[in-house]
């Protein structure tokens, strides 16, 4: 039995064997997280307990509240479990061999398919880091930047693992949990036998340790690579912080250099080609480029690179012909590039797993690769990063000057004389609905014009060409309709700006506290929606006050933005600080990870430490920070394991358009259920019905316009402060009625006084209150407020019987309700 060993805290003595449910092995790390991150206050007066190399169940207590005002909907269902020697057990006839109910089985797939998410993003963090390891040692010093301190240093690690992390020995501590938790939850995936709550919270796990990995992925690239990180400037130079000069888009590419493009999540043949060209001086005959999240985490080191488009445009791109050398990795979205860079008469350096029909010749020296290469079409594997980096700028010199366009392409008006007019096969499978029939017919008379926005918004997925009857290449078309807009695809961005400090956070509260800004938008998406929509969303969003973060691929599609009235792209327009009406853009797909744990860091100005301790800095922060995430587009694997570990912090997910209701899991509320809606007076302990807010954490959208009136629905909390619900009010009604034309229905379940609502509003506001929901109104005041279940009350007992009063403490778990002191 463990002995006592206690700490002091201020005037108290902490019993640190009875903070963790297992003290052995983590009693320095526990000691040091008490002594230097605690509260006095917060120890003698919550059941605060760490969960330091936390499990799914250690987590559970929190899930299950998100589970329960959430019940998990599965809108595509599989019937036929395979997944032992048992089966084929016929679910829909009731439970499998091995006890598995019907419900539980759908939990289970779901958790399936969010393991499947985050491996190749663990896998290639791992890889990373054996790299950074033999490259600088164990005790090699990793840092967000030189404002981040121990409050806020990397809190997808610190509340999983209770580390604070200080060199790459601590990262590989990290990882080493990180791996050990994917493989229990891949097992459980294929073997376990639970209910749908117990899957769903594994599912919510998976995300997290995700979310874990990409921490420490982008602590490497800082701390190691000289990536850019906002957490080592001055505060006051953050407005314009990475400044907006990356030059983006196929236009941007220069074509009399050699064009050297980078595709996939792996950084490093990049960041080897990079200081080569910087030691060689060879900035004026290569164009460097990147095709998806290595073309971000590129510009955070080399503000040359061009960002061309989206991992699922890979293909699109390299059909063009503009790409001379490829160098290519996994990402969350799996293409044939070999095929592709043959049609283009590209070569192809495969640094990954996969792709076994390639010769390898990581072997072989770089000399000898540039000879076998150089003026040929071949594709070859390099599984040295080093090496691959090296002979990709060697080649792409030796191919430029005698290489042609290879791909063979018949006569436009040829491939469009077989089409037939009444069939439009090729318009009715593509999943963005895109004219391509009605392009096919016009091509005759309006040659490449007919194809623009097709070519604009495909994303090459093939779909189409494989449906034609008649066999047009399709593909070919959209491809030389690409290639002629050429020049016109060209924009302006940022670069990744990395974390966002807890110093910088706290400067911009006021705003959302006291109420101009009603809240944070997060947008993410990964190339394959119409590439008008995430750029609107982020405008329409922004322009409104809000402050929007963005990373990855979704960065890119947001860059495209282009403002008729300003002349200006959307990252030249606001402002790149955290602030209210302000647009980040934090990297590449890693660097999520500082739009995840932004939300932790609020729980610090309420004096809680993150270390070990995910419940109760999720209570915290999901009852009061007004926000919600956009996944726009398809749905790859590693993006459905990010919405989960998202939502599971308490940040409401929108996703759509199509995608949306493909989705294998969605979390969505009864507004008009009462049941679901309550918390616990965090000082009597009395459970309270509150506002139905978040009343969806992962919901699907089929529009745009839908998108952003969903999320303005989720923004309202209990907690809420009045001049914040204001805002939040004022935004939500505008919204409604400029987007459809008509007040929401939920409106009231909202507003707690008079004084919440929009001042240019109130008067109507309040005659609809009176003469639809039976109001009491004396002039501009609320005498009497209707409560949910129908009974009249004085505004005190309203206030009494609904919500949590203004600036009163509250938490949705038992144990964080306040203690008497001993």
């Amino acid at each position: 039995m463990m002995s006592s060993r206690y700490v002091q805290l201020g005037r108290t003595q902490v019993d640190i064997s009875k903070a963790v449910r297992d003290i052995r092995g983590v009693e320095d790390m526990v000691e040091e997280v008490i002594r230097d991150d605690w509260q006095e206050l917060r120890a003698v007066y919550y059941g605060v307990k760490l969960a330091p190399f936390a499990d799914a169940a250690d987590i559970a207590e929190w899930d299950n509240l998100l589970l329960n005002r959430c019940p998990p909907l599965f809108p595509e269902t599989d019937e036929v479990c395979t997944d032992c020697f048992q089966g084929p057990c016929e679910l829909s006839k009731g439970k499998g061999r091995c006890g598995l109910a019907p419900e539980a089985f759908q939990s289970k797939l779901s958790l399936r398919m969010a393991v499947n998410g985050c491996l190749t993003q663990m896998s290639g963090t791992r890889e990373l880091l054996d790299y950074a390891l033999k490259e600088f040692g164990r005790d090699k010093p990793v840092s967000m930047g030189r404002l981040v301190i121990m409050s806020d240093s990397a809190p997808s690690i610190n509340v999983l693992t209770g580390i604070y992390p200080r060199n790459l020995g601590d990262l590989e501590k990290a990882m080493a949990y990180a791996d050990a938790q994917i493989l229990k939850l891949l097992g459980a995936s294929y073997r376990g036998v639970a209910s749908v709550q117990d899957f769903g919270s594994m599912t919510f796990h998976a995300g997290s340790v995700l979310f874990l990995a990409m921490d420490v992925a982008e602590l490497i690239k800082i701390s190691c690579f000289e990536f850019n990180s906002s957490a080592d400037q001055e505060l006051v130079e953050l407005r314009d912080y990475p400044p907006a000069n990356i030059q983006s888009g196929l236009g941007s590419l220069e074509q009399e250099k050699a064009v050297l493009a980078f595709a996939g999540d792996n950084f490093l043949p990049a960041w080897v080609a990079c200081t080569r060209m910087k030691e060689q001086n060879l900035d004026d005959q290569i164009a460097l480029c990147g095709l998806g999240s290595v073309g971000q985490d590129i510009a955070r080191f080399y503000d040359k690179c061009h960002p061309v488009g989206t991992s699922i445009e890979a293909g699109k791109m390299l059909r063009t012909g503009m790409i001379d050398v490829l160098v290519a990795s996994q990402s969350c979205v799996p293409l044939d590039l070999v095929n592709e860079a043959k049609m283009a008469g590209t070569i192809l350096i495969w640094v990954d797993q996969g792709y076994d029909e390639l010769p390898d010749r990581t072997d072989a020296t770089a000399d000898e690769i540039v000879d076998e290469l150089a003026g040929a079409t071949n594709s070859v594997r390099i599984r040295d990063v080093e090496k691959a980096g090296e002979v990709a700028v060697r080649l792409v010199q030796a191919v430029k000057a005698g290489r042609k366009r290879k791909v063979a392409r018949q006569e436009l008006s040829a491939m469009t004389q077989s089409c037939k007019k009444d069939c439009d096969l090729c318009s009715f499978s593509c999943s963005l609905n895109l004219p391509i029939g009605q392009a096919v017919r016009r091509t005759a008379g309006e040659g490449l014009g007919a194809w623009g926005d097709v070519a604009k918004d495909c994303y090459f997925c093939g779909k189409c060409e494989l449906s034609c009857p008649q066999g047009i290449p399709l593909l070919d078309m959209i491809a030389e309709a690409v290639a002629g807009n050429t020049p016109r695809d060209r924009y302006i961005m940022r670069a990744g700006r990395g974390p966002i400090s807890a110093h910088e956070y706290g400067l911009a509260a006021f705003p959302l506290v006291w109420g101009n800004s009603p809240g944070y938008a997060i947008l993410l998406g990964c190339g394959d929606a119409k590439k008008d929509d995430l750029g609107w969303i982020a405008h329409e969003l922004v322009t409104r006050n809000f402050f929007v973060w963005a990373s990855g691929c979704g960065s890119t599609e947001i860059a495209r933005y282009f403002d008729e009235v300003e002349k200006k792209f959307i990252f030249q327009e606001f402002g790149a600080e955290c602030g209210a009406r302000n647009i980040l853009n934090c990297g590449g797909c890693s660097a999520t990870a500082h739009l995840m744990d932004v939300t932790f860091k609020v729980a610090r100005g309420g004096g809680i430490s993150l270390y070990g301790n995910y419940a109760e800095s999720a209570d915290y922060d999901f009852f009061r920070l007004p926000k919600f995430i956009i996944i726009w587009g398809g749905i790859p694997e590693r993006m459905y394991a990010m919405a989960a570990g998202l939502a599971r912090n308490g940040n409401p997910v929108i996703v759509g358009p199509a995608s949306g209701f493909r989705w294998k899991r969605c979390l969505m509320g009864d507004k008009y259920n009462s049941a679901m809606w309550w918390m616990y007076d965090g000082v009597t302990g009395a459970k309270k019905q509150v506002e139905p807010s978040p009343r969806n954490l992962i919901v699907p959208v089929e529009t745009k316009e839908e998108a952003v009136l969903m999320g303005a629905s989720l923004l309202p909390r209990p907690l809420d402060l009045r001049d914040s619900r204001h805002t939040i009010l004022e935004t939500y009604i505008e919204l409604s009625e400029e987007l459809f034309g008509d007040l929401p229905d939920d409106w009231p379940l909202f507003l707690r006084t008079d004084m919440e609502l929009p001042v240019k509003q109130k008067a109507r506001l309040l005659k609809q209150l009176r003469d639809k929901y039976g109001w009491e109104i004396e002039r501009l005041r609320v005498i009497r407020a209707r409560h949910p279940a129908g009974r009249l009350l004085s505004l005190q007992d309203y206030t009494r019987n609904y919500g949590i009063p203004l600036g009163d403490y509250a938490t949705g778990l038992p144990r964080l309700i306040m203690k008497r002191k001993e």
